[in-house]
C-alpha cells in the first residue's frame, strides 16, 4: 500500500512537470465544447517559410553595400538579391526556418526588418480581464504584419513585418485579452527636431540600430533595436549641427 501511494505521487509530480501550462489552457477553453484543455506549443523558428526578407545595412561606402549584397548570394535558400537605390536595404527571396534568419543578419552585418523577431515580456493587466475564448497569442497573431506567435510563459516571440507592425496596435491587442506588454527587442522613439529637419535621416543613415524614420513637420519618429539609447539619438542628431530631444512613444 505504501508502495502504491508513493508511486502515485511520483507520477502526479512528473504530470505537473511536463505541463505547466494546463491550468492556462483551462482558462483559456476548459469546459463543453473547448478547443482543447491540453496547450499546445508550437515553435515557430522551425516553421519552413518561401518569402521575400529585407535587411536594413549599415554600409560605409557603395562597395561595402554590394560585398554585403554578395555575400547573401551563396547563402543556403537565398535567391534574387537585391540592393535599394539608397544602398540602406537588402532583399532577397527566403526558403527555409525562421530560426536560420539570423544567419542572413550576421552575413549582411545587418538587422531583420520583415520578418523580424520581436521579443515581449507580457504580464497580466489587473485592471483587464481575461479574454475568456482565447488567449494572448490569438489577439497577437491577428495584427495585421504579425506572421507567427509563440507564448512561452511571460514571453511572447513573434515574428512580423516591421514595416507594418503598429506599436499601438500590438499594445491594444495584449490589453484586448487581459495583459500588458514590454517590447524587448525594438525601441520606439520621437525626436523633435530645432533646426532643419530635413537632415535628420543622414545624421542618422550611419547609426547601426537605427531600422525606420518616419518624418513628420519637425518631428519624426523612428524604429530601433531595443539596444540602441535615447543618448546615441541625441549624440548623432548634434554631431549634425541638430538640437533635438529624444522620447520613447507611448502605446
Amino acid at each position: 500500500m505504501r508502495t502504491t501511494i508513493v508511486t502515485r505521487a511520483i507520477a502526479a509530480f512528473a504530470l505537473a512537470t511536463i505541463t505547466p501550462g494546463i491550468s492556462e489552457a483551462q482558462d483559456r477553453g476548459g469546459g463543453v465544447g473547448a478547443r482543447s484543455s491540453v496547450p499546445v506549443l508550437s515553435d515557430p523558428t522551425a516553421v519552413t517559410i518561401n518569402q521575400t526578407v529585407s535587411l536594413r545595412i549599415y554600409p560605409k561606402s557603395p562597395e561595402e553595400a554590394y560585398v554585403f549584397k554578395s555575400s547573401l548570394v551563396h547563402q543556403p535558400g537565398v535567391s534574387d538579391v537585391k540592393l535599394s537605390e539608397d544602398l540602406r536595404t537588402v532583399s532577397c527571396t527566403y526558403q527555409g526556418t525562421y530560426a536560420e534568419l539570423s544567419k542572413l543578419e550576421q552575413k549582411s552585418s545587418g538587422s531583420l526588418l520583415s520578418p523580424a523577431k520581436i521579443v515581449l515580456a507580457l504580464s497580466r493587466n489587473p485592471a483587464r480581464a481575461k479574454c475568456k475564448t482565447c488567449g494572448v497569442d490569438e489577439h497577437l497573431r491577428a495584427l495585421g504584419g504579425v506572421s507567427s506567435v509563440a507564448v512561452k510563459g511571460s514571453r511572447a516571440e513573434l515574428y512580423g513585418n516591421l514595416e507594418l507592425l503598429d506599436v499601438r496596435k500590438l499594445t491594444e491587442a495584449a490589453a484586448g485579452a487581459g495583459y500588458q506588454v514590454e517590447v524587448q527587442s525594438h525601441a520606439w522613439w520621437i525626436v523633435k527636431i530645432e533646426g532643419d529637419a530635413a537632415r535628420l535621416p543622414k545624421a542618422f543613415a550611419d547609426l547601426k540600430g537605427i531600422l525606420k524614420i518616419e518624418r513628420a513637420g519637425l518631428d519624426a519618429r523612428v524604429l530601433t533595436l531595443r539596444s540602441l539609447t535615447a543618448d546615441a539619438l541625441l549624440s548623432a542628431a548634434q554631431k549634425a549641427g541638430l538640437k533635438a530631444t529624444v522620447t520613447p512613444l507611448s502605446p
